[in-house]
């Protein structure tokens, strides 16, 4: 589920009935990829009436997937506007995500990030002056954050596992009575492209940190910036029967591709 915001959040391209209610389909673009959205037409006039403009609650028509494509050797393909029934999109299930299903994200990494910045305001650096140089995790919106290792360490990796360290947490079923496991492999499909929102307050919007100027003069792999690794759901546990179930202090282990263990 996401929300479409603006003056033309409204709008769609058909419309039909789902769930008894009248919808509306609409084409709608996720960075540069499009996929067709279902808007929720009841929930309209009180978005509207709560957020004080235009606003739609959209729903994924279909299957989205990432792109199957080598990042970062090919910068005319990441500009390339594709559809999600694009021969190329072939890789993991994506829902709104942008790149993949999953971003990691090292505590070591962005502290690195932070002492560049200050580094840089120190020094008189172009662009570094006078703008906000306190950050945290949040600027990299990562679904998981990783303490313990090296900054960029997961630069290098393959794969991971996510598994519990508790011997006393065992697998078993949910309160729902459906299956689950403590371990969870993830791929990496490749580092994550970095835009101007980095440089946003995430609870304020304000845009005013030179963070992605910062970036950009250690963090730049074949003309784009990077941070952070995406994930991918790897393994005997990605079945869509079996849930993988993670929690605050989890074990991170670097696999290869061919592991087994």
């Amino acid at each position: 589920v996401s929300y479409l915001f603006g003056a033309g959040a409204g709008d769609g391209s058909g419309s039909g009935r789902v769930g008894g209610s009248r919808n509306r389909l609409r084409e709608t673009r996720v960075c540069s990829t499009k996929c067709q959205t279902t808007i929720e037409s009841n929930a309209d006039a009180w978005l509207e009436r709560v957020l004080g403009q235009p606003c739609s609650l959209a729903r994924i028509g279909h299957t989205r997937r990432a792109r199957a494509r080598k990042r970062l050797q090919n910068k005319r393909d990441l500009r390339k506007d594709k559809t999600d029934d694009d021969p190329a999109s072939s890789g993991a299930e994506l829902s709104f995500a942008n790149e993949g299903q999953f971003l990691l994200v090292s505590e070591s990494s962005v502290s690195y990030a932070a002492q560049k910045m200050e580094e840089n305001k120190r020094s008189g650096a172009e662009g570094a002056e006078g703008g906000d140089i306190s950050i945290d995790y949040k600027r990299f919106r990562p679904n998981f954050l990783m303490s313990g290792a090296a900054p960029f360490e997961e630069d290098g990796w393959e794969a991971l596992s996510l598994a519990c360290s508790d011997p006393k947490v065992k697998e078993g079923k949910l309160k729902s009575g459906e299956e689950y496991n403590r371990e969870l492999r993830l791929r990496v499909t490749g580092p994550c492209v970095r835009c101007q929102m980095v440089d946003r307050d995430q609870e304020t919007g304000i845009k005013k940190s030179p963070l992605l100027r910062t970036l950009a003069g250690f963090r730049k792999k074949e003309n784009q910036i990077v941070f952070g690794v995406l994930l991918e759901k790897w393994g005997g546990h990605e079945s869509e029967n079996i849930i993988s179930v993670v929690r605050v202090g989890d074990v991170i282990t670097p696999l290869a591709l061919g592991s087994t263990a």
